[in-house]
């Protein structure tokens, strides 16, 4: 099974193509452009290096969000066009989890920390389970770093073994973090901060082996905070 797995829900952007679970060829990307101006010709190449089409492709994958509004909306219109012209199915996944899946083999508790501007951060808790699957223990959330880092601090989390903290956010806010946990606070290299395709294309066929896909037709941001220019209910449907 071949998926294409795109995101741009950051200032980096990455694409990746994964055969059976695999990687096969990632392209990533952080060199100032905007993904309008970047992301089809990264696609381009990926299928010009590979001698892969479009049409040779079973599911496509996409970072529903959190993340940057704008970047969202491009990676997703994107992978739209591309499964509605190859009729294939998407699958969708919240940029935290693919955060907390580029810790594996971490045996501590892993919080995502994404910067969400506004002096906010998207963040969630994470814990990965013995048979390798991630349990989240505390649920997605955009707040300020200082409230988050005190309510689980004060719910026991890191007490004992630590933290390990890692995403755009954390470079940004490590005096805080460090502040809340001391040395208990374990900040990730700086190259884990950026989201890896590849990482989003491995938990996609996971996901659709497990459940399937979805139409493009279904597939909508998962922002969490609202944007400034459209107030409305929440779009967190078509997360898979």
């Amino acid at each position: 099974m071949r998926i294409l797995a795109v995101d741009t829900s950051s200032h980096a952007c990455s694409v990746a193509l994964a055969e059976d679970g695999f990687l096969k060829y990632e392209y990533t990307a952080d060199h100032g452009k905007t993904h309008a101006v970047r992301l089809s010709g990264m696609i381009d190449a990926v299928f010009a290096d590979t001698g892969i089409k479009a049409v040779d492709i079973d599911a496509f994958a996409v970072t529903a969000g959190p993340g940057s509004f704008t970047g969202l909306r491009i990676g997703i219109s994107t992978v739209k066009g591309l499964a509605f012209a190859a009729a294939r199915p998407v699958v969708s996944v919240s940029t935290l989890d693919v955060l907390a899946n580029q810790s594996s083999g971490v045996d501590i508790p892993i919080c995502p920390f994404i910067d969400a501007r506004k002096k906010e951060i998207y963040t969630a808790l994470y814990r990965q389970r013995r048979d390798g699957h991630f349990e989240t223990l505390v649920p997605p959330a955009a707040a300020r770093p200082a409230d988050f880092l005190a309510e689980i601090g004060q719910s026991g989390f890191g007490a004992e073994a630590g933290i390990y903290f890692l995403g755009s956010g954390t470079a940004l806010y490590a005096d805080l973090i460090v502040g809340q946990f001391g040395d208990n606070a374990v900040l990730a290299p700086r190259e884990y901060n950026l989201i890896r395709a590849s990482t989003l294309a491995r938990l996609a066929f996971d996901r659709y082996q497990e459940s399937g896909g979805i139409t493009p037709h279904e597939l909508v941001p998962y922002y969490i905070r609202r944007s400034d220019a459209q107030k409305t209910g929440s779009t967190a449907a078509g997360l898979r």
